[in-house]
């Protein structure tokens, strides 16, 4: 942007003539950016023509250049009159930069799926592209709860303006997600907050559907009894997955064979996940001689998932 700023300019020499020339000059750190308006080039100086005796308004103008940096900046002014050069004014004028907010905030890197009770991470990266110094804060808002998270760096950094490389930083966001989280895909935002503006990414990660289950005997799994005895062999199966799952249970061995009649409390429920049902493989000690061998096999709806297996001895 640029500015225009009126000074006043007297010649104070004691002269005939009701005006005088003046040749002006401007210094300072960054006097290029500043030039007084509407001179005159007089034997190679930059002049204005000025009254003797009483003020006029001049005006000088200051143009900031783009990505100039935020702070304040001293402009020397100087007149000297050409008809008598002890004849000296000087002026100085300061000028501030306003600061400009603007941070870049995106992920270098996605993770995969993952499976419930692991964890995984992001890599990130923000670049402060202001014209000065800036503080930014860094947050995770829309997480589950339950949900731990953490920055491989401090949560709140400083940058400065530049240069290139100097003004941003590379970290990594670490989600640890409980073994008890459902399949799905969830969504949340990671916030970088700075002393102006606040820039937000959303990130997803997806869940895999996991199905495994689990079988415990609740009674003994060796029993001795009378020919025409019934007896049962007790279980409980665990869906141990975090989905929904229907379970089968089925029979084989000389026990299904022979212990007439068999059966079992159920051969196929439907498991929420950590949901646990009793069962039970009931028998009718066949005449002869024994042992007779029952494997009690429990599956998954999903044909991945490694079956369970129970062996029970009747005698």
């Amino acid at each position: 942007e640029s500015g225009t700023y009126d000074i006043a300019i007297v010649s104070l020499i004691e002269s005939d003539t009701s005006t005088s020339r003046v040749i002006t000059e401007i210094s300072g750190e960054v006097y290029w950016w500043a030039s007084f308006d509407d001179t005159e080039e007089f034997e190679n100086e930059e002049t204005l023509i000025v009254s003797t005796g009483q003020p006029d308004i001049f005006s000088f103008t200051i143009s900031v250049p783009e990505g100039a940096d935020s702070g304040n900046y001293e402009f020397i002014l100087k007149i000297t009159d050409y008809n008598e050069p002890s004849h000296v004014s000087t002026l100085t004028y300061t000028l501030f930069v306003r600061q400009e907010f603007d941070i870049s905030f995106v992920t270098t890197s996605d993770p995969p799926t993952i499976n419930p009770g692991e964890s995984t991470e992001w890599n990130l990266r923000v670049t402060n592209n202001g014209n000065g110094g800036d503080r930014i804060t860094f947050d995770v808002v829309g997480l589950p709860i339950g949900w731990n998270y953490s920055f491989d760096s401090d949560s709140t950094i400083e940058l400065p303006p530049g240069p290139p490389g100097e003004n941003s930083k590379s970290f990594s966001l670490i989600l640890d997600v409980p073994n008890t989280a459902h399949p799905a895909t969830y969504e949340f935002n990671v916030s970088a907050q700075s002393l102006g503006i606040t820039v937000n990414i959303t990130l997803n990660l997806t869940l895999n559907t996991i199905y495994q289950i689990s079988v415990t005997e609740t009674s003994a799994v060796e029993l001795t009894g009378q020919s025409g005895e019934t007896v049962y062999f007790q279980f409980d199966v665990t869906n141990k997955g975090n989905s929904v799952d229907i379970i089968t249970v089925e029979g084989g061995g000389s026990m299904v064979d022979q212990a007439l009649p068999i059966g079992f409390g159920w051969t196929t429920k439907t498991l929420q996940p950590n949901e646990k049902q009793s069962n039970y493989f009931k028998a009718t000690i066949p005449q002869g001689e024994g042992p007779w061998t029952a494997l009690v096999t429990v599956t998954s709806s999903d044909s991945s998932a490694p079956a369970e297996t129970l062996t029970f001895t009747l005698n």
